[in-house]
């Protein structure tokens, strides 16, 4: 199949609204090479469609609340505009849900999420810069008891890979200002949020690496003001929703932080790779119940990626 026509269609049907969409972890812990969708970019030349990778995988909890027993995912990035050998315009998106056993067949959606990314890309010593706009958004499913969480705003940072040695070095350092949000609760806002994580893997055989991943989120947050509860009313009409603006009056500032970790295997291969890993994510929130709610996970995920 002609690649074109090929992204065309999956673009297509990740967008189809059949899907479930989502970003569930505060800090991303399984991190690739900066520069998989540069590949496709020719010196002095302009591309449509140049490259493009994707990714799914599906975990179990072994430490979670009620509402976390398994996990699935599934994502893509495509470069939309590669401009000579050293700039891209990306476009990305990830899907994601949490599921529990709170039914008769064990398996019961509990909760939807969705990430969106744009962002222009541009070489620069051993990594990528760029600057774009994200969008999260979560959702419950299913009558379970969970509030919508919204970050969207514009982004800027910088990922790496470098070797040393034997082992190779990955990193992704990130900032977002929240442009728009919402938190149901009526207790906190989103303001601001940053994050690195670095990931060292070994090769143990030329198929086989070991990778380590360790990372930390800062979740600028502040208290919620009757200013707040009013702007709600006028973004999102009758929802009793606790969402805001920048224009928003802004007091009670305070930090929160997400420690995260990850411990695992990749098979590489032709066609791509096979990560199978365990993990550990404090999240600032969780999403269930009524109020904002920090939750401590444990997983172990296998993921494929090409």
């Amino acid at each position: 199949m002609n690649k074109s026509i090929f992204i065309t269609l999956l673009l297509t049907i990740l967008f189809s609204p059949l899907f479930s969409l989502a970003a569930q972890d505060d800090v991303q812990v399984s991190l690739r090479s900066p520069f998989s969708l540069f590949k496709g970019n020719e010196k002095d030349k302009i591309h449509l469609l140049s490259d493009f990778n994707f990714r799914g995988g599906f975990g179990v909890y072994l430490l979670g609340d009620n509402f976390h027993k398994w996990q699935f995912k599934s994502g893509g990035d495509v470069a939309i505009l590669s401009v000579g050998s050293d700039i891209i315009w990306r476009l990305g998106i990830n899907l994601e849900g949490i599921a529990d056993g709170q039914n008769s067949i064990g398996f019961r959606l509990a909760q939807n999420q969705y990430e969106f990314f744009t962002a222009l890309e541009i070489l620069l010593g051993p990594g990528v810069i760029y600057g774009g706009y994200r969008h999260r958004c979560r959702h419950g499913a299913d009558n379970t008891l969970t509030r919508i969480i919204m970050r969207s705003g514009t982004e800027i940072g910088y990922n790496a890979a470098v070797k040393t040695g034997k082992f190779d070095l990955i990193w992704n350092t990130a900032g977002q200002l929240i442009m728009a949000g919402q938190n149901a609760d009526l207790k906190v806002h989103p303001r601001a949020y940053a994050s690195s994580a670095f990931q060292l893997e070994y090769p143990i055989l030329p198929f086989l690496r070991l990778f380590s991943t360790i990372g930390m989120g800062v979740t600028l947050l502040s208290e919620t003001s009757a200013d707040d509860t009013s702007r709600c009313e006028n973004i999102f009409p009758g929802s009793g929703c606790g969402g805001y603006t920048l224009l928003s009056r802004v007091d009670s500032l305070y930090t929160k932080f997400s420690p995260a970790a990850a411990l695992g295997v990749i098979f590489a291969g032709s066609a791509g790779e096979w990560r199978i890993y365990s993990t550990y994510h404090g999240n600032v929130d969780s999403g269930f119940g009524i109020v904002t709610n920090e939750t401590n996970a444990v997983s172990v995920i296998g993921e494929f990626v090409f």
